[in-house]
């Protein structure tokens, strides 16, 4: 017995190339959305270094003004009440730069984690980026079914229903 035409073969060949479509659009979506994530652990990490940069001042005006009301109490002007305030903010100040390097340090580990190489510890600002940002957006033309269709997260489903539709057909053709 040698079996000349499988018919099975038509709708199984189907599936396995719509399942190949769905597989490499779902790559191509998958790559998009790693760029994304990666861009917005950028961003976080930006934000967290600035926000270190704007404690570590803070902490720079909470030492010195200390040290001012300290001289002050030592001659004599201010009483020890009036010392206490500033050590508070002094504190105050110190925890959030612990807490702000900390989180700095963290958003670079995790930028650095999406790049799979160190990062420096300082970022610098993306100034083309921000330029092109601020210029006005042109008005867009709504066109959502050409939007649709160039979706690859959109374009790897509709493979992915073809193919499982294709699969369908192959209990049809055993006979």
């Amino acid at each position: 017995d040698q079996t000349l035409f499988d018919a099975r073969a038509w709708p199984l060949l189907r599936q396995a190339v719509r399942g190949s479509d769905a597989a490499r659009w779902g790559a191509v979506d998958t790559k998009r959305r790693l760029g994304f994530q990666t861009a917005e652990a950028f961003l976080a990490a930006l934000s967290a270094d600035e926000v270190a940069r704007a404690a570590a001042e803070r902490m720079e005006f909470g030492t010195r003004n200390l040290s001012e009301v300290k001289l002050r109490f030592e001659g004599g002007l201010v009483g020890s009440n009036d010392v206490t305030r500033p050590e508070l903010e002094a504190a105050t100040a110190e925890r959030e730069l612990v807490r702000a390097s900390g989180a700095a340090q963290n958003g670079v580990l995790i930028l650095a984690n999406f790049l799979h190489e160190p990062v420096a510890d300082s970022l610098a600002l993306p100034d083309s980026l921000l330029c092109r940002a601020a210029r006005a957006v042109p008005p867009a033309s709504l066109d959502l079914e050409a939007a649709s269709k160039r979706r690859p997260d959109l374009v790897s489903e509709r493979a992915r229903v073809a193919s499982l539709r294709a699969g369908a057909w192959e209990p049809l053709f055993r006979f």
